[in-house]
């Protein structure tokens, strides 16, 4: 499938270029705030 395709592509791409000392779960539990505030109108 077409999905599966850009899942294997977008893990070889953060891993040939997330730097070493890099921590995935710090990454990603850093990045929450703006992925959980996508699409909310705001007001104001």
């Amino acid at each position: 499938m077409l999905s599966e395709t850009f899942k294997v592509l977008v893990e070889t791409m953060i891993q040939s270029f997330k730097p070493k000392d890099c921590d995935s779960i710090i990454s990603i539990v850093d990045s929450m705030p703006i992925v959980t505030c996508k699409g909310k109108n705001r007001e104001g």
